[in-house]
């Protein structure tokens, strides 16, 4: 059996479990999460059986490799979506989501204590005040992406791909509801003109680190934004909600380029941020 890398976090004295990775023998990557609820938002929906992300050599291409986001519901329903990207065969680096997951709190994120997964724990613990926005990022085995100022970064190696951990907090307190990113890919040809084709070329290829780092800001922001409003629907202080509405315009007016994302509610209750007029369809 595959060995499995677990990825944990600590929040309140205890690790807990964000995902974990196997590699199988021909260098792919099955990407799954501790937990999974309901897909998408209305408690009636089916619950998810299993998710899980999937990074494919695709040993028939020289150029690309596939990322695959694969979901298991308890009506029978299998629900898939997939990118390209070149960036472990042509240089560079990709994203393969980002994710603010609900609060780690919770005891279904503990991991049992005869666990003998081997682990790879985020180095800054996680405060109970705070919530954490983390991102996945593929590269190349021999890939380098090195520290960055101001933010956490873990490297892990496999045969065929590394894996880019970035991660930060933001200054608000977890919610129950979490929320996943990731970018979608289609072919160039189904372009209306030469700029929407350029475009759906651009999302195919690996960015420098400069790049990453402007994205996942972006993501950061989209992401907190996002629980800003999960917040804001609970709270009756007028003082915070004040704060909650000054902190929704400010991230909303950090944003740069989120037409490229989808936000994808994969916990239970999660509900998307509000989509703006040239965003994708969930």
């Amino acid at each position: 059996m595959p060995e499995r890398i677990r990825f944990t976090t600590e929040v309140d004295g205890h690790q807990r479990n964000l995902f974990s990775v196997t590699e199988r023998a021909n260098g792919d990557l099955m990407i799954f999460f501790g937990y999974a609820g309901r897909y998408g938002y209305e408690p009636t929906n089916s619950e998810i059986l299993t998710q899980k992300y999937s990074v494919h050599v695709s040993p028939n291409s020289h150029e690309y490799c596939t990322l695959k986001h694969t979901l298991w519901l308890t009506d029978g329903t299998k629900l898939t979506s997939s990118a390209l990207t070149d960036a472990p065969k042509k240089g560079g680096f990709s994203f393969i989501f980002s994710r603010r997951p609900p609060n780690l709190a919770n005891e279904k994120y503990l991991i049992p204590e005869n666990n003998t997964d081997q682990r790879v724990q985020l180095t800054c613990p996680v405060e109970l005040n705070l919530s954490l926005v983390y991102s996945v990022v593929v590269a190349a085995a021999d890939a380098q992406f090195g520290p960055q100022p101001g933010l956490s970064v873990i490297e892990f190696r496999f045969a065929k791909f590394k894996l880019v951990i970035l991660y930060q907090h933001i200054v608000l307190p977890p919610h129950h509801r979490g929320d996943l990113l990731h970018t979608l890919t289609a072919p160039p040809e189904l372009g209306a003109d030469r700029a929407i084709q350029d475009t759906l070329r651009n999302l195919m290829k690996g960015k420098d680190q400069s790049t990453i780092l402007k994205q996942f800001q972006d993501h950061s922001h989209l992401l907190a934004n996002s629980l800003a409003h999960h917040l804001l629907e609970e709270v009756s202080d007028q003082t915070l909600r004040r704060h909650l509405t000054n902190f929704i315009r400010q991230t909303e007016n950090a944003l740069t380029d989120v037409e490229r994302y989808v936000i994808v509610g994969v916990n239970q209750q999660d509900r998307a941020p509000p989509m703006r007029p040239n965003d994708p369809p969930r």
